[in-house]
């Protein structure tokens, strides 16, 4: 796959973004922070309002790029006061960027950011005579959130204390931040040290200014370290010049450790290159902070997105955990440990909390710690409980760990007694949600945005709903705490569970099948009738298997209607709906992460073409995005002669976790991977598509076996595995996983037979 065209689109154009852990820079193209929505934030507060170099009173920028997720490489040019007579500067007789291209000032911005960061400043005289420069740093802090920023109304305000410390070619310039609501305190500090500063450097309230001669050639170094404290939590950066293309050191750890793509003689293709991205953007959205595992046994957790949410969503790292599991167990291990610590244990309306509930969100900026809104620990998601105990089973699955496994057991259920208990606000036999909180979320599924659930009609469905993927999410998770209540001995639990599963699939089937429309409902309303949308929902119920088998033939024709599939993805809702609005968040968008989840119910129900054909779809995104990376999601507009490129979602966040996952549990499903580490066994059933005929992964991790794996389309179309290389013991059997609902037990025991065959490869 590869495109020709010439198209590269950013998610934020207008903007340059680096992160690392719980510290972000959001500046202008130039490299600026000058005001709007720039900062530089840390625990989504924001550190710097503004940080803008300025060379001889002007300064055009001509190149400014992120070289990792965390830095910044910016170069600048401005005219120089003394010109060469004859000289072409001098000629065109102003201070524009043609003359400085002839005579120039360089500046050249290197920040590297870690916990907090690190800039190298060299200005360099490319003239043949001295040159006098006079050089400016405009600074200020205002420590507001990161909530207030994006909706620009300050809430919260507290004392601001100014100091500067100069030295000899040295200084300290810090802001120190206390305010208070409600009896909760908070107090955060930043500090700017500079080294190498000439001697006539001269401070004001606006910042610094100072002037310097550089001979022909001449060349100045300066070096500023950003250093903060957050509470009682001291944050300092790594020192050291010139570390713009060096990996954070737990970032390089997971890279090296984790299953990836070798690399090949020929141009890695799309799919390749998707891949790596992902490995990189996961690992370089680690809250570092939020580490619980060890060297032998990691487990971490990312960030939701860059730069919204840099912050715990627990629905969102279990995604990204299971989407991701093909890499290593680090991600799982990390999200069930911190959700279980944060598990609801009382029932606080404000919070959306109740006994058992897992958690949706937990932020650290200023409003959330001084509680004037619940999201410092908010529990408002239905999604989160029910993808707790999946996630926990796809744990045991890949790797075979049982005591590690049943130690999560209580809080897996909790969180099932949870759903049992109080999921069913409004309706007896189905599972709903609804918020309790006056600052609380709406719509408690995935499409948590106010307006995602509508009628027919464009009125917005009140609470509490039914909707259809939570029925899915809450069959499957009781599928699977079936079996992990096996494995803990419970069994007459187990069948009770089993038993409660296999009626919700029953009624689900009944009563969300719109039989005029050959489809299933968006929700039940809080009356028990039918919303009777079209929208992508029945496919994200599709993935966990509680549809029928008899009506996903249907399901899957009217998800791949022109109105749903506009040629780059499913949207969230059909373009013949009265409220579709392509550029809504959920009303018409296109998610990566979605279009993964009806992958996995494509491969689940053995849709493989339809499979293939979202991939490559989803490919063609990545492959016109900047750095092969899907975005957390992109506008509805159908792919045609008129739009020839996905258009961008004007505030979506990039990199995003669950879309970083995207490509991962897509190739997965296409390769038909899955794990049943207990058994030290590998399921493989590939279904390579004519633009895909070759693939290897290296470093596939098994319970305590490791797996190199080449796939390859033959010219019959059909696809075979090789496993090139296995440490510790692993069982290859080449035939759907056992989740698959397609594959006929004659056609497994052949498989089996064929992979078990002496002198036969899997």
């Amino acid at each position: 796959m590869g495109s020709v065209d010439l198209i590269r689109l950013e998610a934020r154009p207008h903007q340059l973004i680096a992160s690392h852990s719980r510290t972000a820079m959001v500046c202008d193209r130039d490299g600026r922070i000058i005001g709007g929505d720039h900062g530089l934030f840390i625990h989504e507060t924001r550190m710097l309002s503004r940080y803008c170099w300025r060379v001889n009173r002007d300064l055009y920028t001509v190149e400014a790029s992120k070289v990792l997720q965390n830095s910044i490489l910016v170069y600048g040019i401005a005219r120089p006061k003394r010109l060469k007579k004859g000289y072409s500067g001098s000629v065109r007789g102003k201070g524009s960027a043609r003359d400085a291209t002839e005579e120039t000032i360089e500046l050249r911005l290197a920040t590297v950011l870690t916990d907090g960061f690190h800039q190298d400043v060299d200005l360099r005289n490319f003239t043949i005579q001295a040159q006098p420069l006079e050089v400016s740093l405009d600074l200020d802090a205002d420590f507001a959130g990161l909530d207030e920023v994006l909706d620009s109304r300050r809430q919260q305000h507290g004392k601001l204390v100014r100091s500067l410390h100069p030295k000899p070619s040295e200084a300290t310039l810090s802001w120190a931040y206390a305010a208070e609501h409600r009896g909760r305190r908070l107090a955060r500090s930043v500090a700017l040290s500079f080294r190498g500063l000439p001697p006539s450097a001269r401070w004001s309230r606006h910042g610094l200014k100072f002037a310097a001669t550089l001979p022909p050639g001449g060349h100045l170094h300066l070096c500023v370290e950003l250093e903060a404290q957050v509470e009682e939590q001291q944050l300092r950066p790594c020192s050291g010049c010139h570390a713009l293309a060096v990996l954070p050191p737990r970032q390089a750890e997971f890279l090296e450790t984790a299953a990836s793509i070798p690399s090949s003689p020929r141009a890695p293709i799309t799919v390749e290159r998707a891949f790596e991205r992902a490995r990189h953007d996961l690992a370089a959205l680690r809250l570092s902070d939020l580490d619980r595992g060890d060297a032998a046994h990691p487990a971490w957790v990312p960030a939701a997105g860059v730069p919204n949410y840099i912050a715990t969503f627990g629905r969102d790292i279990l995604t990204a955990a299971w989407q991701s599991a093909i890499l290593g167990p680090g991600i799982m291990r990390g999200a069930l440990r911190l959700l279980r610590e944060l598990q609801g244990d009382r029932d606080v309306a404000w919070r959306d909390e109740e006994p058992g509930k897992m958690l949706h969100e937990a932020h650290t900026g200023p409003l959330s710690v001084l509680d004037y809104r619940p999201q410092g620990r908010y529990y408002g998601s239905f999604n989160t409980s029910p993808f707790y105990i999946i996630v926990l089973s796809e744990f045991y699955h890949w790797t075979g760990d049982r005591d590690a496994t049943l130690e999560h057991l209580p809080a897996a259920r909790a969180a099932l007694a949870w759903m049992d208990r109080y999921g069913h606000p409004a309706h007896k036999h189905f599972f709903a949600f609804r918020t309790r909180s006056s600052q609380g979320v709406k719509n408690q599924g995935w499409k948590d945005s106010g307006d995602a659930l509508i009628y027919p009609d464009g009125a917005i469905v009140p609470d509490p709903i039914a909707t259809c993927e939570i029925q899915g999410y809450a069959y499957e998770a009781k599928l699977r705490m079936a079996e992990l209540l096996w494995l803990g001995g419970e069994r007459a639990t187990a069948a009770k569970v089993l038993w409660q599963a296999h009626e919700l699939k029953k009624r689900f089937n009944d009563v969300f099948w719109m039989k005029d429309l050959d489809y299933f409902a968006m929700a039940l309303d809080r009356r028990g009738h039918q919303v009777r949308s079209v929208g992508s929902d029945p496919g994200d119920a599709l993935a966990t298997g509680i549809v029928a088998p008899e009506r996903v033939p249907a399901t899957v024709g009217r998800l791949f209607a022109s109105d749903l599939f506009s040629g780059w993805g499913i949207r969230t809702l059909s373009a013949e709906h009265v409220a579709f609005n392509p550029y809504s968040y959920h009303r018409g968008s296109v998610w990566p992460a979605e279009n993964a989840a009806i992958g996995v119910g494509l491969r689940r129900y053995g849709f493989t073409s339809h499979l293939a054909e979202l991939f490559h779809a989803q490919m063609q995104v990545a492959e016109r995005f900047q750095f092969v990376r899907q975005p957390e999601v992109i506008c509805g507009h159908a792919k045609e002669a008129a739009q020839p490129f996905p258009p961008v979602y004007p505030k979506s966040c990039s990199p995003q976790a669950w879309s970083a996952g995207a490509p991962l549990i897509f190739m997965q499903m296409l390769l038909g991977l899955y794990p049943y580490a207990p058994a030290h066994t590998l399921f493989v059933d590939p279904q390579l598509p004519v633009w895909l005929p070759e693939l290897r992964l290296q470093g596939v991790r098994v319970g305590d076996a490791v797996a190199d794996l080449e796939f390859r389309r033959d010219s019959s179309g059909a696809s075979q595995v090789t496993a090139t290389r296995v440490r510790g013991t692993l069982h290859l059997v080449k035939q759907p996983s056992p989740w698959s609902v397609f594959a006929r037990p004659s056609e497994r025991l052949e498989d089996l037979i064929e992979s078990l065959a002496p002198g036969r490869a899997a």
